[in-house]
Formats: structure tokens, sequence, C-alpha cells
């Protein structure tokens, strides 16, 4: 009976469409004028498109994410916690980071395979961890 924010939809949906758009402009990079023989609609996005697709899905995630972490922080304080420092809100740092390490990683033609990226860039991990950190300290002082 946990009831899930819109503004958590509009992260994950938003997130995952900023990695697809990577990763479709990843393989027609990649794959060149051969791209649409192995995908049709590769042939249908330019890297203009895909750049800008990129643009607007991760200014909507980053702005989503704050706007969820301000809400979390509002619960919290109407259920009667008392935190002693904005845990969530200082969690938008990491994710803005994370976010912006993972468009610097598309932008220099690597995202064809996002999970090799998540697992294998050190900063992107540990950006993740000084998430998860802060958000769990979050969810901790507000119970």
């Amino acid at each position: 009976d946990v009831p899930i924010s819109d503004w958590f939809f509009l992260v994950t949906s938003f997130g995952a469409l900023f990695m697809i758009s990577g990763k479709r402009a990843a393989e027609a990079r990649e794959m060149g004028d051969g791209a649409r023989q192995f995908r049709a609609v590769l042939d249908e996005y330019s890297p203009s498109y895909t750049a800008y697709l990129r643009a607007v899905t991760s200014g909507a995630v980053l702005v989503a994410y704050c706007l969820w972490a301000f809400e979390k922080a509002e619960e919290a304080t109407a259920a009667g916690a008392t935190p002693v420092a904005p845990w969530y809100q200082l969690s938008i740092l990491p994710f803005v980071m994370a976010v912006l390490r993972y468009a610097l990683v598309l932008d220099q033609g690597r995202g064809s395979a996002p999970e090799e990226i998540v697992l294998g860039d050190r900063t992107l991990q540990l950006c993740g961890i000084a998430w998860a950190i802060l958000f769990a300290i979050g969810v901790y002082t507000a119970t």
C-alpha cells in the first residue's frame, strides 16, 4: 500500500528514453551506412535529432528528479520527521552528476551497450553509490 509518486514515473520514463536515445545514436554511429539493415528505424534518426532527444530527455529527468526529491522531503516533514539535513535534496547532486557523466560517455561515442557503461564506468558507479547513501539516509531519518 505504498503510493508511487507521479514524479518517480516521470524520472523512470524520461531516464529510460534518455538511455535508449543514446543507445540508438551510438548504434547508428557505430554501424554507419549499414545501420538500416540492422534496425530500419535507425535510418530515420539523424545525429542532430538524437542529440536533441538526449538534451530534452536529460533535462526532463533532472527536473522530475528534483521535484521528486523535494516531494519526498515534504512527505517526511508532513509525517512528523525532523530531518537533521535535507538528505533527499542533497541526493540531487550525485543524481545530476551521474546523468551528466552518462551524457559525456554518450557524447564520446560509447553507449550502444548501456549495461557495459553502468558496470564499467567507475565515476558513474561512485555517483550511484553517493546517491544511494544520501537517499538511504533520507529514508532512515524520515522514519
